[in-house]
């Protein structure tokens, strides 16, 4: 799989990186200047306050679909391995606590005065399973050894029990709701020592989004209408509910940089 990141595709030289997605190799290519400006200063920034607390340094990386959560936190697992900081961090998706089609197939949700099966709606909050999120995260947070959930894409449904959480180090959950202000969730933020928020326009998400659907198997219109009913009110809900975020990193353009802001 080749790709890109979305932040500054016009802005430089860049560097390419093999990423590891779910065990296949995943090519993409970061401006120089990114990496510089944005990647590097902000992991030593992570990792000088996993310096003063030990054990396990649970950030959490939030933002709205297909802002790039994911390939950015296999990036910094990337960047860690590679010696640009001291410290072990390692990525660890939330999207393997969905529940299983099984289970979406059998349940409904009324939108809108409309009885759907809520596979209708998957991707939304309601199709994650909470209860194992807050029992993954509370074991996480208490030091346990642990097996983390994989979202596999090949047959679209989660795996239990995939990958080996290590004991001690940087520890970045990415999720979209993962800093959401809604029922439940945001008792979420207890578990976290850090919260990071990814702001990016609507096109980019938008653009990103569209063709994951098609790589999935959805024709053009699927893909289309997936977005509109789903995506896009997904977007609307975690960027209109957001809480403890210390973090907000800003994606840019092709012709301004990314940043990154602590508030």
């Amino acid at each position: 799989m080749n790709g890109s990141l979305h932040f500054n595709r016009g802005l430089g030289e860049g560097v390419c990186f093999s990423l590891n997605l779910a065990g296949q190799e995943w090519k993409i290519i970061v401006p120089r200047c990114e990496l510089e400006k944005l990647h590097i200063p902000l992991l030593k920034e992570i990792e000088s306050r996993f310096r003063t607390h030990g054990g396990r340094f649970i950030v959490f990386l939030a933002g709205p679909p297909g802002c790039g959560k994911t390939t950015i936190a296999l990036l910094w697992e990337t960047l860690s391995k590679r010696g640009w900081i001291d410290t072990p961090l390692q990525a660890l998706p939330m999207d393997g606590f969905h529940y299983s089609n099984v289970v979406l197939n059998s349940r409904t949700i009324n939108i809108d005065g409309e009885t759907f099966p809520l596979y209708r709606i998957k991707g939304a909050p309601e199709s994650y399973d909470l209860d194992a999120i807050e029992e993954h995260l509370k074991a996480l947070r208490e030091g346990e050894n642990i097996m983390w959930p994989l979202y596999d894409r090949k047959i679209h449904d989660p795996v239990q029990g995939v990958i080996p959480v290590i004991s001690e180090g940087i520890i970045v959950v990415e999720g979209n709701y993962l800093l959401l202000d809604k029922p439940r969730w945001r008792n979420l933020h207890i578990w976290a020592d850090l919260g990071v928020f990814i702001e990016c326009p609507e096109g980019i998400t938008r653009e990103s989004l569209l063709a994951r659907h098609r790589r999935g198997g959805r024709t053009p219109e699927e893909a289309i209408s997936h977005y509109e009913f789903n995506d896009k009110r997904n977007r609307q809900i975690i960027l209109s509910h957001r809480q403890g975020v210390d973090i907000l990193v800003n994606a840019g353009s092709d012709q301004k940089p990314a940043t990154y802001t602590w508030i």
